[in-house]
């Protein structure tokens, strides 16, 4: 752990912690693969902060914790920081094995994993490549052919496919041409480690898995990733034909190409059994053509023994923090408290062509009133769709009769000729605006002074014709002469031929 004290005066600051359990450590170094995949998350606690996380892969190509960190933020110190015990962890076996690192394209972490573990190899998470690579040069043809190029596991089929992208586009072959092969192409990739992992996918999955913990404080997180610690041999052979040669050498069709195996060596020309340390299908071909074992050409990383030795050690139990051991010095103060303006995030930042995470209610439930899948009716939008039946109705609408004691219907509802209405700055209709007591869309024209004698002139024929559902409210003059509202059922759209003169 390391932390900050400016002034002699006051408290130590926290600033780094660095955990790695003894029982994992014997088990990456006995029965794990040489391969580390880094990458970090950011804490959503009180104090802010960055998760840092190695991963390994057992024998069974699962996740095998290694080692976690928190920082302050990720930069070349804090990578830095962890990756000096890494390499602590690496070295006290005394072994010379091919390390690989695998992170993602940060800026500057290159220069520090050359620096602190220099016979490292370091490897690049093809996804993050893809994605600034897809910024500059979009396009689905070449997204194809990316993948292709990255998971050749030979110089063939990547020579194939990188000069399909330039065909397609000669600065995007030119952007790929400038990264190291051996950091994202699969056919590039060191024999020794057995791993063929193109994507840093395993280390994001352990951040995700570590889900509300990385909400809590420091040490309840720490605790909880405690607690939390506590075959890929079946291939598909049916289309490959193997031929004796002779030794152990066998010669395999496939789709009409031929591959050469040699079962003593270990090897296959399409590289994919030097790279993952398991059978292609060729080899599978040729064993069983061979009436042999299949898990004898298995590498020792795969074997039952070594998944054993990685998980063979345990985790002891820690005390209740009420019943640690106070050791003397001064108090270790937390880290400054970090206040982000707006609401703080639980959920991680997706990328731009990253799906949202759909529930699984809203892929079956369907909408009554617009008949589409995704919401219902109460979260819908009720948009004019064609075809399909809504709240809409047809209004009717009679013609006016004479005066004063005529009577015009609107809507569904009738009014004598002492209550007509009678507006003459605004009437009240379906849709749309009118003036001087005029109605353009299926209300009647109404040029009445609002008296109580029935003197307005209804001249509308009262046409309706709409769709829909008015809830305004027509102002009508009672006796007293005060003004009231009378609801408006009607949603009207006259004809123009059916509008009367003034």
């Amino acid at each position: 752990m390391q932390f900050n004290r400016p002034d002699i005066t006051q408290n130590p600051m926290f600033m780094r912690l660095f955990v790695s359990f003894e029982a994992m450590i014997n088990g990456f170094l006995n029965g794990c693969r040489p391969f580390i995949g880094i990458d970090s998350c950011h804490l959503k606690g009180p104090y802010g902060g960055v998760l840092i996380s190695a991963v390994a892969l057992d024998g069974n190509s699962g996740l095998f914790p290694l080692a976690v960190a928190v920082v302050k933020s990720e930069n070349n110190g804090s990578v830095g920081f962890f990756l000096d015990h890494i390499q602590t962890i690496i070295r006290s076996t005394g072994q010379n094995r091919a390390w690989t690192i695998m992170s993602d394209q940060q800026k500057g972490l290159d220069r520090v994993v050359e620096r602190i573990l220099p016979k490292a190899s370091h490897r690049f998470c093809a996804k993050h490549l893809y994605n600034n690579f897809k910024a500059k040069f979009p396009g689905l043809l070449l997204r194809k052919k990316f993948w292709y190029a990255a998971r050749a596991y030979n110089q063939r089929d990547f020579n194939k496919h990188m000069a399909a992208i330039k065909e397609i586009n000669t600065e995007a072959h030119d952007h790929l041409a400038k990264l190291s092969v051996s950091s994202w192409a699969r056919h590039a990739f060191d024999e020794r480690v057995r791993s063929d992992h193109i994507t840093n996918n395993g280390t994001e999955s352990f951040n995700n898995w570590l889900g509300p913990l990385k909400g809590k404080p420091i040490l309840t997180m720490l605790e909880g990733i405690s607690k939390k610690i506590c075959t890929k041999i079946q291939r598909f052979s049916r289309h490959c034909k193997a031929e004796y040669c002779g030794g152990t050498e066998y010669d395999v069709m496939d789709n009409g190409v031929r591959y050469l195996v040699d079962l003593g060596k270990i090897e296959c020309v399409c590289r994919q059994w030097q790279i993952s340390g398991t059978p292609c299908k060729h080899a599978m071909a040729a064993i069983v053509k061979d009436r042999k074992n299949v898990e004898d050409y298995v590498h020792s990383y795969f074997s039952k023994d070594m998944y054993l030795r990685a998980h063979g050690r345990m985790i002891h139990p820690i005390l209740d923090p009420t019943m640690w051991t106070m050791v003397p010095g001064d108090p270790l103060e937390p880290p400054p408290l970090r206040r982000l303006s707006g609401r703080p995030r639980k959920n991680r930042k997706r990328a731009a062509d990253e799906p949202e995470k759909i529930g699984k209610r809203s892929q079956t439930v369907r909408c009554v009133w617009c008949k589409d899948f995704g919401h219902n009716k109460r979260t819908c939008q009720r948009g004019p769709i064609k075809g399909r039946g809504g709240a809409t109705t047809k209004g009717t609408g009679t013609r006016g009769m004479g005066r004063g004691g005529g009577t015009f219907d609107i809507g569904s509802g009738a009014n004598m000729g002492d209550n007509i209405a009678a507006s003459r700055g605004s009437s009240s209709r379906g849709r749309g605006s009118s003036s001087r007591g005029t109605s353009t869309r299926g209300r009647c024209t109404s040029r009445g002074k609002g008296n109580t004698r029935g003197r307005g002139n209804n001249r509308g024929r009262g046409s309706n014709r709409g769709r829909g559902t008015n809830t305004a409210a027509a102002p009508h003059v009672n006796e007293a002469g005060t003004s009231q509202t009378q609801p408006s059922q009607c949603v009207t759209q006259s004809h123009p031929s059916d509008w009367a003169p003034f």
